[in-house]
């Protein structure tokens, strides 16, 4: 599967703007581009090999980013002895799934959903063990189902209007007894504890700010850990993802 790249082109600039050519004498000359390179290959001392250390941080501040064709969703399904998660994708263009089992198996693996398809993939989890998949796609998506031996199996989906402004947090609790979640929002910083009764469920609402980024992670004590990250697509242009790498606490 790849792209073309077009969608980073913004083709809705108005034809007489096209026309419109002042920016360019804003443009350093180049006129003497080629003498001046020789000059400073021939005279300039030898390049210092940078020596870093650590990751590089990313730059701060946020960038322009045009609107994407994606409409896709993760699903999971807890049963006794399985985790089914289920990709939904009912975009027009095809969506490409990395998913890690970080207790069974190391590496990733790719799903790859064709326009207004979807797929489903089962993974054995035994109620004794830790299980931790991590789910990525395009533009930001992330989900985390993570859980230690004995926790309750709770299934989050976030679901959003339109718009992009708001939507419900379906959960459910397929254990046989009752949760309670703890809920952070990274971008607004709000918290809130949702209980879910044995067999339960609930629909929070939720909200996201102007940019239609979300980051959202639900926690219980008995070691459940579940993220949901993502942008709304509404085929409107927005900004990159505003928050910190690591927004939510450890």
């Amino acid at each position: 599967m790849c792209g073309d790249l077009t969608s980073i082109f913004d083709f809705d600039v108005p034809h007489s703007a096209r026309l419109d050519t002042r920016w360019a004498a804003a443009l350093p000359s180049v006129a003497g581009y080629v003498e001046e390179t020789e000059r400073l290959c021939a005279t300039a001392p030898a390049p210092i090999i940078a020596k870093g250390e650590g990751v590089p941080v990313q730059e701060p501040g946020t960038r322009p980013a045009r609107a994407l064709p994606y409409r896709f969703a993760v699903e999971p399904a807890w049963s006794d002895a399985a985790v089914t998660l289920n990709f939904v994708n009912q975009g027009p263009v095809g969506v490409v799934f990395g998913v890690q089992d970080e207790v069974n198996f190391p590496g990733w693996r790719y799903f790859t959903v064709a326009a207004n398809s979807r797929l489903s993939e089962a993974w054995p989890i035994r109620a004794d063990q830790p299980h931790a998949l991590v789910v990525r796609g395009p533009n930001g998506f992330q989900r985390d189902y993570r859980g230690q031996a004995g926790s309750a199996g709770v299934e989050a989906v976030a679901l959003w209007r339109e718009d992009g402004t708001a939507g419900i947090l379906q959960l459910r609790n397929r254990g046989n007894a009752p949760v309670t979640m703890a809920l952070h929002c990274a971008h607004s910083g709000e918290r809130r504890e949702i209980a879910l009764a044995a067999d339960g469920t609930a629909k929070v609402p939720i909200t996201s700010a102007d940019h239609r980024w979300y980051d959202l992670l639900l926690t219980s004590v008995d070691g459940v850990r579940l993220r949901l990250a993502g942008h709304v697509e509404t085929g409107q242009s927005g900004i990159s993802e505003p928050a910190a790498t690591f927004p939510h606490p450890a």
